[in-house]
């Protein structure tokens, strides 16, 4: 594509996903500090979804600040969480969703996360800082409901990773997704819809009682990626 020049093959490859939560006994409390890394996530005209991992169960937080309130110096783990956004994450390096509301429309906004640890360990100043990205909210939402995100080894190729999609869309249409290496993102800040919409791969939504799901396969295990998604309405009338 024209903003990263990276390839990617979208195809259907899973039917449902599981987003409920199981109980399970918490964390004894280790030290170890709980890394916390994007994977991406999309924009609506109100909020922000990031998905994000962590390496250790228990809360992912995130924020977002306008450019002239965000901190000039580091994002802190206090300031990510007062306005207490946040997801639970049950099993450590799985994707959650965390939904940031109450934004403006067409707002540009830094966006930072920590991991909380079920022991009470927080990520690293150096983590948290690796997950500021400037990120600006839409004149109009999307149609998607929910998205996750997986990141595998690959199966054909020991130096290399798969990247998986699973977007719940609430009205039939188009979904468009694109994978971006997370200097980009980090240098240039997250694709608007239309960027995404330019330079991603589309798919076809027709069949709302399934998620659409996109493979990504073959990138390199030494660089870190995100994919972002957007998606839009369309009773594809004008088709032939």
């Amino acid at each position: 594509d024209t903003y990263t020049g990276l390839h990617s093959t979208l195809a259907m490859i899973r039917d449902t996903q599981t987003t409920e939560r199981a109980d399970g006994a918490l964390d004894s409390g280790s030290l170890n500090m709980p890394r916390v890394i994007l994977l991406g996530g999309y924009a609506s005209k109100t909020f922000l979804v990031p998905l994000a991992k962590a390496s250790r169960p228990g809360r992912i937080f995130c924020a977002a600040k306008t450019l002239a309130d965000a901190p000039t110096g580091n994002w802190t783990a206090e300031l990510i969480k007062a306005d207490d956004m946040f997801s639970i994450l049950v099993i450590a390096n799985q994707s959650v969703p965390v939904e940031i509301t109450g934004l403006l429309p067409s707002m540009k906004y830094e966006v930072a996360c920590v991991a909380d640890a079920d022991g009470g360990a927080e990520s690293t100043t150096e983590d948290i800082q690796a997950t500021r990205r400037t990120w600006t909210t839409e004149d109009k939402a999307p149609t998607i409901a929910s998205m996750i995100a997986e990141v595998n080894p690959s199966p054909i190729k020991d130096d290399a990773q798969d990247i998986s999609t699973y977007v719940q869309i609430a009205e039939k249409g188009y979904l468009w997704c694109l994978v971006l290496t997370s200097n980009t993102t980090l240098t240039l800040g997250v694709p608007r819809a239309k960027v995404i919409q330019s330079d991603g791969l589309r798919q076809k939504v027709e069949d709302l009682r399934q998620s659409s799901a996109g493979s990504f396969p073959g990138f390199p295990k030494n660089r870190t990626y995100e994919v972002y998604c957007t998606a839009e309405a369309n009773d594809f009338s004008n088709e032939t």
